[in-house]
């Protein structure tokens, strides 16, 4: 006796231009997010052993930088300060 094959057919739906839902969060609880963001982006900074590691990781946290600078200048600054201060220290590094 044979069995039938059962096959089953996948139609893809057309993507649509449907608004993302962006999930509303309050101001305060943003700001929380990026303070905490500013202590992850110190630390990872200060574990990065030379320039190249480091530009690299500064590459990496552009879209994070560039949602500071839309939301909280303040702390944009303070990011590029943070990582200013690890360049340095690289340099001093790196140069004895």
């Amino acid at each position: 006796m044979k069995q039938a094959q059962v096959t089953e057919e996948k139609t893809q739906e057309p993507i649509v231009n449907k608004p993302l839902k962006v999930p509303e969060i309050s101001t305060e609880e943003r700001r929380e997010k990026h303070e905490e963001r500013m202590n992850q982006f110190n630390h990872w900074c200060g574990q990065k052993r030379t320039m190249s590691e480091l530009h690299g990781y500064f590459n990496d946290c552009k879209p994070d930088l560039n949602e500071l600078k839309q939301h909280n200048v303040d702390l944009y600054k303070k990011a590029i300060t943070i990582f200013t201060e690890h360049e340095q220290r690289l340099e001093r590094k790196t140069n004895g």
